[in-house]
């Protein structure tokens, strides 16, 4: 028993001596702790920045489908406004409603696709705000996301309320339109408007990436900054296609009972982003 303890014992010493020559176990351990949270970290912004560049991508496409819509649109009323002089009003008016239906169903689908990416965006919340947190600390990195999903709900909604406005003063210029009434002058004005809210809409879309990326910053506070600019050039953008909307309604105000019913929505605080 006691030569077998003995060459246990021999046999350990090579084991001891290495044991002594390197870290203890639990520096090994933080080390590997630290390595995996480095190599988390690093997945995480290749995530994020693959993320931005795919939103961007998306972003682009709306963008696309959109100016196809609308100059579909444009070329679509044109060709009606020539041919309608050989029509009847019946005729007119059924013609009329088919064009509408195909061209409210595309700027529909146009509104979804926007509106999904929105709610991808608010979904993403907590992991936004967890990220800030490691850089920023929990207090700051809780106000930093209350601000910035508080004022893009703001702009979001004043958005969808000019879109609201857009369609309804078109119905009216349909039926100015019937009956007759030219209009041509007043369409020209709300692809213009319609043009501005989808810059407005843009320009969100790039404050909001460029509120994923402030998790990548070294220097977060500078980037916060620029955040803050877009988001109230982002609010600006929204206030002119207010103002494009209101010259419109103020053009034909004095054309019978048109805009009676929209006088309520046409006022500066329907669409106020104020307290950026």
């Amino acid at each position: 028993m006691k030569n077998m303890l003995i060459a246990g014992t021999v046999a350990l010493l090579p084991v001891l001596a290495l044991a002594t020559s390197t870290p203890s176990v639990g520096e090994a351990t933080r080390k590997d702790v630290r390595e995996v949270k480095k190599q988390i970290q690093q997945a995480h912004r290749e995530f994020k920045k693959e993320n931005i560049e795919q939103n961007k991508v998306l972003r682009q496409e709306v963008r696309e489908k959109r100016s196809a819509t609308n100059e579909e649109a444009r070329t679509k009323r044109e060709a009606f406004r020539t041919e309608k002089k050989d029509l009847t009003p019946d005729e007119r008016r059924f013609e009329r409603v088919i064009f509408n239906k195909e061209i409210h169903a595309k700027r529909e689908a146009l509104r979804v696709d926007i509106h999904e990416k929105r709610e991808a965006f608010h979904e993403e919340k907590q992991e936004r705000r967890a990220a800030f947190k490691e850089r920023l600390g929990e207090l700051r990195a809780k106000h930093i996301e209350a601000f910035f999903t508080h004022m893009v709900r703001k702009i979001e909604a004043a958005i969808d309320r000019l879109e609201k406005l857009v369609d309804r003063i078109d119905s009216r210029l349909d039926k100015f339109e019937d009956n007759g009434k030219d209009v041509v002058q007043f369409r020209t004005m709300m692809d213009g408007a319609r043009a501005k809210i989808a810059s407005a809409e843009d320009a969100l879309g790039s404050a909001k990436d460029a509120f994923d990326a402030m998790s990548l910053s070294e220097d977060p506070k500078d980037a916060f900054a620029e955040v803050k600019r877009l988001v109230k050039d982002t609010a600006e953008k929204v206030r002119e296609a207010h103002r494009a909307l209101t010259q419109v309604i103020n053009s034909i105000r004095g054309t019978s009972e048109l805009f009676g019913v929209l006088d309520d929505d046409s006022s500066e605080n329907s669409t106020s982003t104020s307290g950026e």
